[in-house]
C-alpha cells in the first residue's frame, strides 16, 4: 500500500474506527469512510448519523482551512445536539430541528472585528439571522442563512429575513420571499 493508494474504511462509529479515520486523514491518505446500518441493534441509526456528521465535519474543516472565508453559512447540517460544529477560529451560531435533524449555521471567522452580536432563529431549523455591530461604525449588519424545503410551508419564514445584507442558504421554490428584492445568485 502506497501513499497515494485509496483505502475504504469500515467505520462503526465507535472509539477504535474512529480513531483509525482519523489517524487515516492525518498522514494524509486518500480514505473513503464506509457504515452500513445493519439494524441489529436499536443504536445503529445513531451510530450512522454520528459516522455521517464526523465526516461532514471533516470535509468542512478541510474547505476551510484551504480557503480561510470570513463568514460560512451551511445548511441542512443534521447535527445533534452533542455534534458541535467546532472549527478552529471560528465562532459557531447554528439552530436545528430535533425531529428531522436538518438545521442552519452561520461561522464567524474570530478575526473579524465584532463588538455585538445578536442571534435570532428558528427552532424548527429552517433560518438563522445574525445581526453583527463592529466597533467605529454605527451601522448594524445582518447576515442569515435560510433552508426552505422543496415544497415546505414557507408562511413561516419572518419576512425581514430577506432584508439581510448577506443571505445564503438552500432557496427551494422561494421566490415569493425574493419578489421586490435586488438579489444575486451564486452557485457553486
Amino acid at each position: 500500500m502506497g501513499p497515494e493508494d485509496l483505502i475504504i474504511a469500515g467505520v462503526s462509529g465507535g472509539m477504535d474506527s474512529i480513531f483509525l479515520l482519523t489517524q487515516l486523514l492525518e498522514i494524509g491518505q486518500p480514505v473513503i469512510a464506509v457504515c452500513f446500518n445493519h439494524n441489529l441493534r436499536p443504536e445503529a441509526e445513531e451510530e450512522i448519523h454520528f459516522v455521517n456528521d464526523f465526516c461532514k465535519k471533516i470535509f468542512i474543516v478541510d474547505i476551510v482551512s484551504n480557503n480561510n472565508p470570513d463568514i460560512i453559512i451551511l445548511t441542512e447540517t443534521f447535527l445533534l445536539d452533542e455534534a458541535n460544529l467546532f472549527i478552529k477560529n471560528y465562532k459557531t451560531y447554528k439552530t436545528r430541528n430535533i425531529v428531522k435533524r436538518k438545521g442552519v449555521a452561520i461561522l464567524l471567522h474570530k478575526n473579524l472585528i465584532i463588538s455585538e452580536v445578536k442571534l435570532n432563529n428558528d427552532i424548527n431549523g429552517r433560518y438563522i439571522k445574525l445581526s453583527i455591530k463592529t466597533p467605529g461604525f454605527n451601522e448594524t449588519y445582518t447576515i442569515s442563512g435560510l433552508y426552505s424545503e422543496p415544497k415546505g410551508d414557507k408562511s413561516n419564514i419572518p419576512k425581514d429575513i430577506f432584508e439581510s445584507e448577506i443571505i445564503a442558504g438552500d432557496l427551494n421554490d422561494l421566490d415569493s420571499g425574493l419578489k421586490n428584492t435586488e438579489y444575486t445568485t451564486i452557485r457553486t
